[in-house]
């Protein structure tokens, strides 16, 4: 069955409930007629501005109760959806456009300008630039085609583009990641695959569930959330803040939130201002179900999370990727470990030089093969080859980890790759370090990462830099957020030396680099300059 099929044909019990809640403006809602009517319109507006099948049809927000009306209007005119990272720098976006293949781009009246400086760049048609200005907020009355526009034209003549084809060989949505090295990719989503995740989506969000959605809706979490409630399984609270715990704790207490998916850097934001006195400790009474998962979380936070739920309430960690899915779960978090397979989905550990299989209890790299993996990068083979087992459908994770002989459950203990996430976002280090090389005052860099300042837990950006000239360590941080997302520029360190040690293959030399005594100038823990925020 083809997505679209699924999403418009098998209605909630109630059509005009809501299904959407905007959860910064009480009163905006979208409830599954108007979603389902929207799409229609949606997706016969786009067919008459010239989308064609397969072109690849981006959205640039913040988000929003629309943003799959959006998307989902784009696969039911038969083009793929590319959700893009709302807080991009042109270098990130025109990586998004090239890798995704986006050949039309929506962006949100405040997202605009850099929408269209990054096409000018590219040599992108500037009339494919589009504007996502939802029902419900500020109209856009300018020259340029809109999603209001759109959705002015006949539902009634919509026409499934997808009768007849084969639902496992065709892509219904890009999603990025930087999978195992490298830049963003886009990791295509097939209709059968997205299917197959909406329908096991209960494992993780049971039905029925009111879910608050912060993070952003173009991420694996905000993507299963939301199609969850669009398929009227659940009643989502979207919300645009996701930095302010004692709002975002607010916002859960005042609309009876019951189930979250958060990213394990929220959890601890969370947990501290309830123990710091920011919040009361009865906040989180309404909450059932805590699902965890991004990143590691040291015990003593769950801990004093689970201190603080309600005694029936779940704490759950869920563990996959962008590229997998979830792979595991656990209905109730025991130290140490992610949970077990969840059902359909097959886990092994190899030994990650040989490809052998490795027995229960002995750390190697973790596959993960299902109906819910992936089917390859966009416009990528070679990524996508490396990405699975020779001949194989079992995808590759980088993880390292073991399966544990008495429970049966995924234990992580590290990263085979390099990339690693600062407050959930994925850091690239070659994709910093080139960044950093097209700076005239820089002969070559190394990017890595180090201990945050505050948070045993977690790990900031660190940078080794040959200077060419006179340059500050705090010119090197504002440098790269200018460029790309300020997440990825090196606050944990900027460690001016002499030279860079590289080996025959032209990798760097770690063992040099920590050897090397910096240069007058280094600094460490640095904040990105206000005007670059």
């Amino acid at each position: 069955m083809d997505y679209i099929t699924r999403m418009l044909s098998n209605p909630p019990q109630d059509v005009h409930c809501s299904i959407m809640v905007d959860a910064d403006r009480p009163g905006r809602t979208l409830s599954w007629q108007e979603y389902s009517v929207s799409v229609k319109r949606v997706a016969v507006g786009l067919r008459e501005a010239g989308v064609a099948d397969r072109d690849g049809v981006g959205l640039l927000s913040p988000n929003d109760i629309y943003f799959h009306v959006l998307g989902d209007g784009a696969i039911a005119a038969g083009a793929v959806f590319v959700p893009i990272p709302g807080f991009v720098k042109e270098a990130d976006l025109a990586n998004c456009i090239t890798s995704g293949d986006v050949k039309w781009l929506f962006a949100s009246p405040e997202l605009i300008e850099l929408a269209l400086a990054t096409a000018e760049t590219l040599a992108m048609d500037t009339s494919r630039i589009l504007v996502f200005d939802p029902p419900g907020l500020d109209p856009y009355n300018g020259p340029k085609l809109s999603l209001s526009k759109l959705m002015e034209a006949d539902e009634t003549v919509w026409r499934n583009p997808y009768n007849g084809q084969d639902p496992r060989t065709l892509a219904a949505i890009r999603l990025f990641t930087s999978g195992t090295t490298g830049k963003n990719k886009a990791a295509e989503i097939s209709h059968a695959t997205q299917v197959a995740r909406l329908d096991s989506g209960h494992a993780v969000l049971p039905l029925g569930s009111k879910v608050l959605q912060i993070t952003g809706i173009y991420h694996l979490s905000g993507q299963t959330v939301c199609n969850r409630a669009c398929a009227g399984m659940l009643t989502a609270y979207v919300s645009r803040v996701d930095n302010d715990p004692a709002t975002i704790l607010d916002k859960m207490q005042v609309y009876g939130i019951d189930a979250v998916l958060f990213p394990t850097v929220l959890i601890k934001k969370l947990t501290a201002a309830i123990l710091d006195g920011v919040r009361p400790r009865d906040t989180l009474q309404s909450l059932r179900y805590v699902t965890f998962g991004g990143s590691f979380c040291g015990t003593p936070v769950l801990e004093a999370l689970k201190d603080l739920l309600p005694r029936e309430a779940h704490l759950r960690p869920v563990y996959g990727s962008t590229e997998s899915w979830f792979a595991s779960i656990a209905q109730d978090w025991t130290p140490g470990y992610v949970g077990s397979p969840m059902e359909d989905v097959q886990v092994k550990v190899i030994d990650p030089e040989t490809l052998e299989p490795l027995v229960p209890g002995i750390e190697g790299e973790i596959c993960v093969r299902s109906a819910y993996v992936f089917d390859g990068y966009c416009k990528n083979p070679e990524a996508s080859k490396s990405a699975f087992l020779p001949g194989e459908s079992w995808f590759r994770t980088g993880d390292k980890g073991s399966l544990d002989v008495r429970n049966g459950q995924i234990a992580l203990t590290g990263r085979y790759k390099e990339i690693f996430k600062v407050n959930s976002v994925q850091i690239s280090p070659s994709e910093v370090a080139e960044q950093l090389m097209l700076h005239p005052g820089i002969a070559d860099a190394v990017v890595c990462s180090t201990p945050a300042r505050d948070d045993d837990d977690a790990v900031e950006c660190m940078a080794y830099v040959v200077r060419s000239k006179d340059l500050t360590a705090q010119e090197v941080v504002d440098y790269i957020a200018t460029k790309l997302n300020r997440h990825k520029s090196p606050t944990g360190a900027v460690v001016f030396c002499e030279h860079i040690t590289r080996g025959a293959a032209g990798k760097p030399v770690r063992d040099h680099l920590v050897a090397q005594t910096p240069l007058p100038g280094s600094a460490r823990y640095l904040t990105v300059s206000a005007s670059h925020n």
